[in-house]
């Protein structure tokens, strides 16, 4: 068991780090709210964190391809963020890894449906998320 263990362990250093594309604005300011998933998340997230954006707010994202082990520097980057957002078609289990390895408290954006995330939906439940942290009701 060990054994194995060091072996996934070893394998941290092949893995590239994750890039998170995270915009700045005009006055230099960075997202507050990053959206990590992974799998077939990839699609509506991309499209609902470019929809957040044409709103004018500030929205980070990123795609995990190595879930064991995870890209080392992945808890220094949920770390940086005041929220984490991680949808996922299923009960949330990610979340939950990510929840349990680097104590940061990720918020799960759970839906079993049988159907893909819905792109409107997501970047409507977005904005809300964005807004109720920066404390504005556009």
């Amino acid at each position: 068991m060990r054994t194995r263990q060091a072996k996934i362990n070893g394998i941290v250093q092949d893995i590239p780090d994750l890039a998170v594309d995270d915009p700045s604005d005009s006055e230099g300011r960075h997202a507050r709210v990053l959206v990590l998933g992974w799998g077939s998340t990839y699609g509506p997230i991309i499209a609902a964190a470019r929809r957040v954006r044409k709103t004018g707010r500030l929205i980070a994202y990123t795609h995990l391809r190595h879930l064991n082990p995870f890209p080392s520097n992945l808890g220094d980057i949920l770390r940086s963020y005041d929220r984490v957002i991680v949808p996922e078609m299923n009960t949330g289990q990610l979340a939950m890894l990510l929840r349990a390895k680097y104590l940061v408290d990720v918020h799960s954006y759970s839906r079993v449906r049988g159907q893909p995330i819905s792109l409107s939906e997501l970047a409507h439940d977005l904005e809300a998320e964005i807004d109720q942290l920066e404390g504005t009701n556009p």
